[in-house]
């Protein structure tokens, strides 16, 4: 942290720290899928300090080759130390709560900041 040559304004310098960004695709036009969401929701704060939910639509062709189009809500959070046989059960509890014929996670290697 540094001060500009007035004093009154202070100048942030992030500290960007490597981490892995862990995101969940989650339908949201079934019963239930509020209740899910906010269990992702708490799982993800618990086991990584914090959670987005972010609203998107989504599409993808199905087993029997109809397309599915459908409203989903995203709920992502950093990882410093991420298990990934955890997020798999995760994904799991959220395809068969749902009755889902597939449920995505993605992780992705970024650089984030908190200031």
């Amino acid at each position: 942290m540094s001060q500009s040559s007035d004093d009154r304004t202070v100048v942030y310098e992030p500290i960007l720290t490597r981490s892995t960004k862990v995101r969940f695709y989650i339908p949201t036009e079934k019963d239930g899928a509020d209740e899910v969401i906010d269990e992702v929701i708490r799982r993800l704060s618990h086991l990584f300090g914090g959670a987005t939910q972010l609203p998107a639509r989504g599409a993808y062709v199905m087993n029997d080759g109809e397309l599915c189009l459908e409203s989903v809500t995203l709920v992502e959070s950093f990882a410093v130390e991420m298990d990934t046989a955890e997020l798999t059960r995760l994904a799991l509890q959220i395809k068969e709560s749902l009755d889902e014929e597939a449920v995505a996670f993605e992780t992705e290697e970024i650089e984030s900041a908190f200031i």
